[in-house]
């Protein structure tokens, strides 16, 4: 069975009930859905509760998957040195390099915090911090 992994800015979100509706209706349809998200929201709706308490958030950061990560990403060196050394060279902004590089290693902490789970699709909810 295929499981599928959405993943938020702020889940569940009050000005986004589709987002937990869909999260239902794929599992009434037989699919496996894990909710993630970045931050948990400062209010979440009463409706949404349940949806609240399966979530993984990834932050604040785990000590242990932090390590996990470090240890990924300089055992895998080899695979991630090209991105790195575009992110760090780059045409773009300081700020905006530091942001990929920010970015890719929040990444590769969320690969390491959820290594157990045998994701088979990623769908994220519009184009931010997230995606």
């Amino acid at each position: 069975m295929n499981k599928i992994l959405y993943l938020a800015n702020s889940f569940p979100e009050a000005s986004e009930p589709y987002v937990w509706a869909e999260i239902a209706e794929l599992r009434r349809r037989g699919r496996t859905v894990v909710p993630c998200s970045f931050r948990r929201p400062k209010h979440i709706p009463v409706q949404a509760e349940e949806f609240a308490g399966e979530t993984f958030y990834a932050l604040p950061l785990r000590m242990q998957v932090v390590l996990r990560t470090c240890w990924m990403c300089i055992s895998q060196m080899d695979k991630i040195s090209d991105l790195l050394w575009r992110l760090i060279r780059g045409p773009e902004t300081m700020s905006r390099r530091f942001r990929g590089l920010i970015y890719t290693w929040l990444g590769a902490y969320l690969a390491a915090a959820l290594h157990k789970e045998p994701i088979n699709h990623i769908h994220v909810h519009h184009g931010y911090f997230s995606s």
